[in-house]
C-alpha cells in the first residue's frame, strides 16, 4: 500500500511540475488561443494517464481549476474560435 501510495504521490509532483511549466509558457506567450490549446492538452493528458482522480481531492480540484481557467479564457474570444474549442472541451 505504501508503494502505491508513494506513486500517486510521484505523479502528482510530476503533473504539478509540468502545469508549473505550462503556466510559464501561457505567461510568455500572452495569447489566449495558445493558452487553452495547452490547458486542453494538459487536462486531456490527465485524463488518458488512467489516474483516477475519484480517490484524489487535489488533483481533482486540480483538473476542475483547468476546466475553469478554459471557460474564463474562451469567453473572452470571438464567436467562431469559441465553436472550435467546444467540442474538445466537453471531451474532458
Amino acid at each position: 500500500m505504501l508503494h502505491c501510495a508513494n506513486r500517486q504521490t510521484n505523479n502528482f509532483f510530476y503533473l504539478r511540475k509540468i502545469l508549473r511549466i505550462t503556466n510559464k509558457q501561457i505567461k510568455y506567450s500572452s495569447a489566449k488561443k495558445t493558452e487553452i490549446e495547452l490547458r486542453i492538452y494538459f487536462c486531456a493528458s490527465i485524463k488518458k494517464s488512467g489516474i483516477n482522480m475519484d480517490f484524489n481531492i487535489v488533483l481533482f480540484n486540480l483538473y476542475q481549476q483547468q476546466i475553469k481557467k478554459i471557460n474564463q479564457t474562451l469567453a473572452t474570444l470571438p464567436e467562431d474560435l469559441q465553436y472550435d474549442y467546444v467540442a474538445e472541451i466537453e471531451n474532458l
